[in-house]
């Protein structure tokens, strides 16, 4: 996750035609895949080592939290397949020790985002 747009730019590589649906798009449901800049190359977030997945979310309380940490790595709040948990409370009783830290940001409520990849072939992934 990233507070902005400009974030996003220092750590992905950003494709012209990606940029109108950025600008529709963000802050809200929607993640773009892209090439990894020299920046976020280094970084261990699992995957190829090569791209990034990227999303300006739209709830208040996540942006306010990157205002002050920078860009987080994050996961969907699910186990793959499964609806998402709306509480926090949910949430821990799904995943229990095996997180580290659980922040209550309030209640969820949504689809999951879009994800497309502007790696290659532009392509929806989700």
């Amino acid at each position: 996750m990233v507070p902005s747009a400009d974030a996003a730019r220092q750590i992905g590589e950003i494709p012209v035609e990606a940029e109108a649906l950025i600008a529709a798009q963000w802050p809200g449901a929607l993640t773009i895949v892209v090439a990894r800049t020299e920046t976020s190359r280094p970084w261990q977030l699992g995957g190829d080592g090569e791209t990034i997945g990227l999303r300006v979310p739209a709830r208040p309380f996540a942006l306010e939290l990157m205002a002050i940490t920078g860009p987080l790595a994050a996961t969907s709040a699910n186990i793959s397949g499964e609806g998402t948990p709306e509480t926090v409370e949910s949430i821990e009783e799904l995943f229990g020790e095996d997180v580290r830290l659980y922040v209550d940001g309030g209640e969820l409520s949504g689809s999951p985002s879009d994800v497309i990849s502007f790696v290659g072939d532009i392509r929806k992934l989700r």
